[in-house]
């Protein structure tokens, strides 16, 4: 599995064609701060990349719901299929609940936050810095860096399902958003193996390169 990311949409011949795939995944998108989430033509979730890895800040997205099959085309030909101008504008409603709905030219707009620590975008790999030496103890922090920084080489997975390449955005973003039931093993030297394992289901490996 590849993480996606996609050029900017900005016709509504292609806003049809991304809104026809109804994933939930997220997409990020090239030249932007933001992701996006189709759901369907009646849904999509618009995240704001500014703070990703910033400790202390957060992110937040914003999930825009209508009651009809139009409802997200409409709302994205007012901002003439800008989705940074949509995104925008939803930052300027203002919120005075966690849990509170804001009514949007129809759509019913809600708002959350996630910490920055905690949330992935493959547009800020500077603010992780490389790694200089072989850590005592690996942890899922050391781990990120190494293949922000690509310090690695030859990452696959040896899961008993399948075995192959594996895509280093897609498990960095596992890493990043939901570090928990992963362990490591081995990595004990540059050129060595690192184990990058979750439970006892999902196997990775990947050799250390930290020297070029």
């Amino acid at each position: 599995m590849s993480l996606q990311i996609i050029n900017p949409i900005t016709s509504l011949g292609q806003w049809i064609s991304f809104l026809n795939k109804h994933s939930t995944a997220r997409h990020y998108v090239q030249g932007t701060q933001l992701y996006v989430s189709c759901w369907d033509f009646d849904k999509i979730v618009i995240g704001n990349l500014s703070n990703a890895y910033v400790r202390g800040a957060v992110c937040a997205k914003y999930t825009l719901e209508g009651d009809n099959n139009n409802a997200v085309i409409q709302i994205l030909e007012k901002y003439n299929f800008d989705l940074s101008a949509l995104l925008g504008a939803c930052e300027q409603l203002e919120f005075t609940g966690k849990y509170e709905a804001i009514q949007f030219y129809g759509m019913k707009v809600t708002k959350s936050e996630e910490k920055g620590v905690d949330t992935f975008s493959p547009f800020h790999f500077s603010r992780l810095k490389p790694l200089t030496e072989i850590p005592k103890k690996w942890s899922i922090a050391h781990v990120v860096r190494l293949m922000a920084n690509d310090q690695f080489q030859d990452l696959r997975t040896t899961s008993d399902d399948f075995q192959g390449p594996y895509d280093r955005n897609e498990l960095m973003r596992k890493l990043v958003e939901s570090p928990g039931g992963w362990w490591l093993n081995g990595g004990k030297a540059d050129g060595e193996e690192l184990g990058i394992n979750c439970h006892h289901f999902d196997y990775k490996r990947l050799t250390i390169r930290l020297k070029a």
